[in-house]
């Protein structure tokens, strides 16, 4: 298997809300999203995860984070393409799901430090296949490249 070399230059939370006033009944609704955004230019890949835990059945937030994880990829620049006007992102499949993982459990320690004093601490986010959560958010683009 092809070797790429990878580094993580930060980990930073981009948000925190709580809302402690909400009464939450022991169901609740958990949602999260993920988004890729490459900066060739300083070989950088940022990769940011959105948590929410919602009041069930509503859109209304108790508890939201995000987090963006910054990972260095050595000659990035080389593999960068133009593809339909749009720059893709050449890496082996494993090596996403691997930057993928990595960021998940990120934000799953930053949420859990930042909810630990309120009323949600002991709320933490489930572990995942990241394999198959990164495919069910990104699998078209497995195929085409991200």
């Amino acid at each position: 298997m092809e070797q790429v070399a990878y580094a993580i230059k930060s980990v930073k939370e981009t948000e925190y809300f709580v809302d402690e006033a909400l009464e939450v009944e022991e169901q609740f609704d958990f949602h999260y999203n993920a988004s890729i955004n490459n900066k060739v230019e300083t070989e950088e890949v940022h990769l940011s995860i959105t948590v929410n835990y919602r009041k069930k059945g509503t859109t209304i937030d108790f508890l939201r984070g995000r987090t963006t994880s910054v990972f260095l990829i050595q000659n990035l620049k080389d593999r960068a393409s133009i593809k339909d006007g749009k720059e893709m992102i050449d890496l082996p499949d494993p090596l996403w799901i691997t930057l993928f993982s990595i960021s998940f459990t990120h934000t799953r320690a930053m949420l859990a430090r930042s909810a630990a004093g309120s009323k949600y601490g002991h709320l933490i986010m489930p572990l995942i296949n990241p394999e198959v959560e990164f495919k069910k958010l990104f699998g078209e683009h497995l195929l085409k490249k991200i």
